[in-house]
């Protein structure tokens, strides 16, 4: 298992909530990256190792309720059709207000490939949208990234999710694109507290110094 990126610096960047990145750790075949402006089709994939991709999207306002397709309980989820719209064994439930958002991206033009990896997030993960229609419905709340809107983006047959360890990790047994379709994932979990925020921004503020250090010597 790996955190993602070695330098103290670096790391503590990525967890600062509400930027580019924040609050989570990776193992498997994922990295996390900026949040792009297009996640059409062919626009944001990586293009040296096939690879999952997550971005953080900030801390977003649901000012209007939005039916989520899970609500982030312990669960084994699978797609039952090709296109997105249905899945087995999750729990909907009815979103509003605040939370951090995250998308897992993938997309791989031009190929088949599957791959593996799981997320542990800071805090609880409180909804999961990963069907075209609460895809759709969250992204209006989403601002700075073009989402595609066809029938062709939440998971699908073969795909598994799993919440596992409390409701704070999300596995992805399997995440399967033909080159055609891609899957989104969005993550909402719990906002940090602001001792939390003040503790990480801390930390990079002190990784930013030893980085500096480190560039001089």
């Amino acid at each position: 298992m790996r955190t993602y990126l070695p330098t103290l610096a670096v790391a503590a960047a990525l967890l600062v909530p509400a930027s580019a990145f924040g609050g989570f750790t990776l193992s498997g075949d994922i990295e996390a990256v900026a949040q792009p402006a297009s996640a059409l089709p062919g626009a944001a994939f990586d293009t040296d190792g096939d690879n999952i991709l997550i971005w953080s999207e900030g801390t977003i306002n649901i000012t209007s309720a939005v039916t989520v397709n899970h609500d982030g309980s312990e669960a084994t989820m699978q797609g039952i059709t090709p296109n997105g719209v249905a899945s087995s064994n999750n729990v909907p439930t009815s979103v509003s207000g605040e939370y951090q958002s995250y998308m897992i991206h993938f997309d791989n033009p031009g190929t088949q490939v599957s791959k593996y990896a799981s997320i542990t997030f800071d805090t609880p993960i409180l909804g999961i949208a990963f069907e075209n229609p609460a895809l759709l419905a969250t992204d209006a709340y989403v601002p700075g990234t073009t989402y595609w809107s066809s029938n062709d983006r939440g998971i699908e047959s073969n795909d598994i999710i799993q919440v596992t360890n409390g409701g704070y990790t999300l596995v992805l047994d399997m995440l399967n694109v033909n080159g055609i379709a891609l899957d989104d994932i969005r993550v909402l979990t719990a906002v940090p507290e602001m001792t939390t925020i003040l503790s990480w921004s801390a930390l990079a503020g002190i990784g930013c110094v030893l980085y500096r250090r480190r560039n001089r010597s």
